[in-house]
């Protein structure tokens, strides 16, 4: 009989445990602040990452700003937040920033940071942390005038518009850029990461993976030909301008992108699976890189470039190093000539060099190329070719360029010269950053 009362007596401690273990959980979920966000685990299980409802914070997580203790974002909200400030004239120049958890903006369209005259100017460091699932249908406008002639420019991203600024340390996973409008622009620039970037001193992108993601731009209007303009689409940046005596430096960066143009006209197309189009007036470094690029064009553009950089510019004092780099492209269209022209053109690294010599003719210039690997394939038997194209870059007649250990293929060679400890090399037809 005591064993029995004992019994009881354990199971009624049993019950109420549990329930006042479920009362104090429900407690603690009907007194929470939602902060406009649903949380949920990370696919490791482990660190909470939150989930957007679309909405924006009044603040940061916490944080001075100062780089002993940067402004802390731990939300999509938070996120927004920042968007909010930066596109209301708030640069943050000197500032700095961190994730502290994974952020999932749940495919909600996005509001960039930075539009056409303010630029996002501080250190954004993602402490290995991944944005999941970003949406982008909205596109800033901004006007620039050459003389009496007014021209109307197109950019998004994440970041839309950057200046002077280090972004580090993060993953991009399933982005998606869609853009299905009938506005006119003279020149669209397209990144996941960034839409454009201008360096005036010094900017830094390292340690960035984009991931899964596509660009898709579908338009029945016109993209006029301003300079090389037009549509600049590129895995991490649009457009990068750097000018004199500045420095761009990217290093450990990937990108897995697909860019799609269909049913528009454009006059000049240029795809990058790294940069689209890059103007290096001064010093640009891009150093341990891998790019796969999946490229669909439509049949109503007449100038297409595909490539890990699409177009390159370099004035006649600049000088641009490519290192330790991988670039894989996909192409739907055959690259041969018709009536004599090239519509379409793509190579592994850089499929339009440029450079620009000074009125004597001289160039002081150069481009460096070191452990540079390749090679353009089709996607499928419509492409009208079946063997990968083995073509790293088009350098121009007047080019001052240097070459090491640099061969187009579609497999790594042994003598690939690439760091082990920073690559994963287990297929050496897809080499992979750590």
């Amino acid at each position: 009989m005591k064993k029995l009362v004992c019994l009881l007596l354990v199971i009624v401690l049993f019950v109420s445990l549990l329930a006042g273990c479920n009362t104090q959980s429900n407690g603690d979920n009907n007194g929470e602040q939602n902060n406009g966000n649903e949380n949920q685990l990370d696919d490791n299980g482990g660190a909470v990452q939150s989930k957007w409802d679309g909405t924006v914070a009044a603040s940061f997580e916490s944080g001075s700003g100062t780089e002993a203790d940067p402004y802390k974002i731990a939300t999509p909200s938070q996120l927004a937040y920042l968007a909010k400030q930066v596109n209301e004239g708030n640069s943050y120049e000197g500032s700095y920033f961190e994730l502290t958890s994974n952020i999932d903006l749940n495919n909600i369209s996005w509001t960039p940071i930075g539009d056409g005259t303010r630029a996002f100017k501080a250190n954004f460091d993602g402490k290995g942390h991944t944005v999941l699932n970003l949406k982008i249908t909205e596109v800033f406008s901004y006007f620039e005038s050459y003389g009496d002639v007014s021209f109307n420019y197109g950019l998004t991203g994440l970041f839309a518009f950057c200046e002077n600024a280090i972004i580090k340390n993060m993953n991009i996973d399933t982005a998606v850029v869609v853009l299905e409008n009938n506005k006119k622009y003279d020149g669209l620039y397209i990144g996941v990461l960034a839409g454009r970037l201008e360096v005036t001193s010094k900017s830094e992108i390292s340690n960035i993976r984009i991931l899964d993601s596509s660009i898709s731009l579908a338009t029945s209007d016109t993209l006029s030909n301003v300079g090389t303009s037009g549509l600049c689409a590129g895995g991490l940046v649009g457009f990068v301008s750097v000018s004199e005596n500045s420095q761009s430096v990217f290093d450990r960066v990937e990108s897995n992108i697909a860019i799609i143009t269909k049913d528009v006209y454009i006059k000049t197309n240029i795809n990058g699976g790294i940069i689209g189009l890059l103007n290096n007036y001064s010093i640009f470094e891009c150093d341990r890189f891998a790019s796969y690029l999946m490229i669909r064009w439509s049949d109503y553009q007449v100038s297409n470039y595909a490539a890990a950089f699409g177009t390159i510019t370099n004035d006649p004092s600049a000088i641009t190093k490519l290192s330790d780099g991988f670039s894989e492209n996909s192409i739907n269209k055959s690259l041969e000539p018709y009536y004599g022209y090239n519509f379409y053109n793509a190579s592994a690294i850089i499929c339009d060099a440029r450079q620009v010599k000074n009125p004597d003719g001289t160039i002081s210039g150069s481009f460096e190329f070191e452990n540079l690997f390749g090679c353009v394939k089709p996607i499928d038997e419509t492409a009208g070719f079946t063997e990968p194209i083995c073509q790293l870059y088009n350098m121009p007649s007047n080019a001052v360029y240097t070459e090491n250990n640099c061969q187009a293929c579609d497999t790594l060679p042994q003598n690939h010269g690439f760091d082990e400890s920073v690559w994963d090399l287990s297929n050496l037809s897809a080499p992979k950053l750590k």
